[in-house]
């Protein structure tokens, strides 16, 4: 009963009135104490319940019965009723997309500052669904510790099929492990870059992250303008002769 009643809620009954109408379908013509019993309703809330389901169109009094009497009207009229309410809708969805497509957007920004925060971060990002990675790669300034935590992890993550992953790098160490891990997998492409930067920026999706060692800090913006607007610096950069 429990889901037939959840069903009639989402046509716009009360949790009462879905109670109320699912008994008298079940019992037939019923009294006002009758219905109490069957739908486990106190009896002086029945007739306000009735009157809900008679505006409804799903309830109505018996006629020629010396005591009130009611009768469950064809679930049909159910359906008609959600019918009618996803027309409503329709009428006014235009309206409610323009208002959807005027939001300004409000971008979420997240610190975390110490090293385990930062780690979180990298665990995030090797988590996350994206399948399009964007990064500058500050290697040498990544702490050891740290960068045995995350390591595998993106090793992994670059790995999995439908990956596509660009790196600039700033190291002076080009024997470095991680080159030779990533450099042999089909889905990445990395270029090593002469200019030195000492922070970490990955772009994902709708969110950049932003890394910062000598200051033990990670920032995470959510926000699609700032991610295309990083982006877009990254495309810059990664077509540029010089790298």
């Amino acid at each position: 009963m429990a889901d037939y009643e959840e069903y009639l809620r989402s046509a716009g009954l009360s949790k009462r009135g879905a109670a109320v109408y699912v008994a008298l379908l079940q019992a037939g013509v019923s009294s006002p104490s009758e219905i109490s019993r069957t739908a486990k309703v106190k009896r002086s809330t029945v007739y306000n319940i009735i009157e809900e389901l008679e505006r409804a169109g799903l309830v109505a009094e018996v006629p020629r019965e010396k005591r009130k009497k009611y009768v469950a009207l064809s679930p049909e009229r159910v359906v008609e009723r959600l019918k009618t309410k996803t027309e409503e809708v329709q009428r006014i969805l235009p309206e409610l997309l323009a208002l959807h497509g005027g939001a300004k957007e409000k971008p979420r920004v997240s610190l975390y500052d110490d090293e385990a925060g930062m780690a979180s971060v990298y665990e995030e990002i090797t988590h996350a669904s994206e399948k399009n990675i964007c990064a500058f790669l500050s290697l040498d300034s990544v702490p050891k510790q740290l960068w045995k935590q995350a390591f595998d992890r993106f090793v992994e993550l670059y790995s999995r099929p439908n990956m596509k992953v660009r790196e600039l790098i700033f190291t002076r160490d080009e024997n470095h492990p991680y080159l030779k891990k990533v450099f042999a997998i089909s889905n990445y492409r990395g270029k090593i870059v002469a200019t030195p930067f000492f922070t970490d920026s990955i772009i994902y999706g709708d969110k950049v992250a932003l890394f910062s060692f000598s200051d033990k800090f990670a920032l995470v913006i959510q926000s699609k303008t700032i991610a295309d607007s990083i982006r877009s610096l990254f495309e810059l950069a990664w077509s540029s002769p010089s790298t």
